[in-house]
């Protein structure tokens, strides 16, 4: 199995790749591969025809190529500093054409890992990039670090509709059964009683479960966030919540919120 990291800035490269290290001791076997951004996510989030992208003659003349740099910089650091059992980590460098670089890797890996930075919409355009390749997402805040170095042992699931039909507790699986504990979080708009068993989440899966009324001076996002955050989780799983795209839900104010609200690594597929 492929963990591919995308690293959109320097300043989040040890939190990308811790967050990685921490994906594959669910993933025996895994490798990970580390791309730095090139284009600019202003061009990408532009939607231009990838044709437009004219190749450069010496990138590290460019904004871009200096940013790829100091990734590159961040990541020898890293790897000097790194004390654990680490599998195959290896740095790749992309073509010209960002957009398409990074969506052909994503949909030759079992996971993309990056780091959410200070501003959220600089890494937009490639989150689209990424998303239309259909790879679940571990997205980071910009100064994470693992609290167990054996992996995720304490995963939510942020549970708003049939969890069955996710997408997200399916690509999820390796997590939710290499945790020690697995809470299920489920915001109501009046307190109701949770389902007695965590069927929906996995078969032969032991699930608690933390039923919440829904709070009126939180977005729904911000509570999720807070819920696992208050519970002492390590990841958070969530769906498309209702959406036909990802990345229309990504854009949309539950995910805004979420990703503003949390101190908690977030695993997101569609």
């Amino acid at each position: 199995m492929k963990i591919l990291v995308v690293i959109t800035q320097a300043e989040t490269a040890f939190a990308c790749l811790d967050a990685a290290v921490a994906a594959g001791a669910a993933l025996p076997g895994a490798t990970i591969e580390v791309l730095p951004t090139i284009v600019s996510a202003e061009d990408i989030i532009a939607a231009a025809p990838i044709e437009q992208f004219a190749p450069r003659s010496d990138p590290r003349d460019s904004s871009a190529g200096r940013r790829a740099a100091a990734c590159q910089d961040a990541f020898l650091a890293w790897r000097r500093t790194f004390a654990g059992d680490s599998p195959r980590v290896e740095w790749k460098n992309l073509g010209d054409h960002e957009d398409l670089s990074v969506r052909g890797e994503a949909e030759d890996a079992s996971l993309v890992v990056m780091a959410r930075g200070e501003n959220m919409d600089a890494g937009d355009g490639v989150h689209v990039a990424l998303f239309e390749a259909r790879t679940p997402l571990l997205i980071v805040p910009g100064e994470w670090r693992p609290r167990d170095a054996h992996g995720f042992r304490h995963v939510a699931v942020g549970v708003a509709y049939d969890a069955s039909e996710s997408a997200a507790v399916t690509a999820a699986q390796p997590w939710l059964r290499a945790a020690g504990r697995v809470t299920a979080i489920r915001i109501e708009e009046q307190l109701v009683t949770a389902p007695p068993d965590g069927e929906e989440l996995g078969k032969n899966l032991r699930v608690e479960w933390h039923v919440v009324t829904r709070r009126s001076d939180l977005e729904l996002g911000s509570q999720i966030a807070k819920e696992a955050s208050a519970l002492g989780a390590d990841l958070l799983v969530c769906g498309a919540y209702g959406h036909n795209s990802l990345v229309e839900w990504l854009r949309g104010s539950t995910t805004r919120d979420l990703l503003g609200a949390s101190d908690v690594a977030l695993l997101l597929a569609h």
